[in-house]
């Protein structure tokens, strides 16, 4: 029997990597438009301009691509969870009990993140691009519910 895109993640957690960044958020503003019955999205975010990870996905709604959203149902961006945390640090730099949510609640793991500094020296390019999915993998092995992952790497 065929399935909906939007009946499939009904009721599903999500956590995405990369979510900050341009096709994160294109994946984010299309899972929360289409799929409003979506029980959460965890974005992996850190810190930046002085911004949290909460400050910094409260900014990036306010952009003209949540605009639809925010008039028709504003109610989903509350899912959206932001989670403190870094592809260059061990354990992707995630504290325990948040971790331990992710790890008993996710069943849908989206790994966007990566370093497209075409700038940056070589281990900083391997540890975001390789060893950051490493990390995101030893993650996912911990994930009791987890059906699904997606890489782009």
């Amino acid at each position: 029997m065929a399935t909906s895109v939007s009946e499939w993640y009904s009721g599903r957690s999500v956590f995405i990597t990369g979510g900050t960044g341009f096709i994160g958020k294109v994946l984010l503003e299309k899972l929360l438009r289409t799929c409003p019955e979506i029980h959460a999205v965890y974005l992996l975010c850190r810190p930046k301009r002085g911004l949290s990870p909460s400050a910094r996905v409260l900014e990036f709604f306010k952009l003209p691509l949540f605009e639809k959203i925010r008039s028709e149902c504003p109610e989903v961006m509350k899912k959206v969870i932001a989670v403190e945390g870094d592809l260059t640090k061990e354990d992707l730099g995630i504290v325990e009990d948040v971790r331990r949510r992710l790890e008993s609640e996710v069943s849908v793991l989206i790994n966007s993140g990566a370093s497209v500094r075409l700038e940056a020296d070589l281990k900083t390019a391997v540890d975001h691009n390789t060893t950051g999915t490493l990390r995101v993998l030893n993650l996912a092995t911990k994930m009791i519910k987890l059906e699904v992952t997606f890489s782009k790497s």
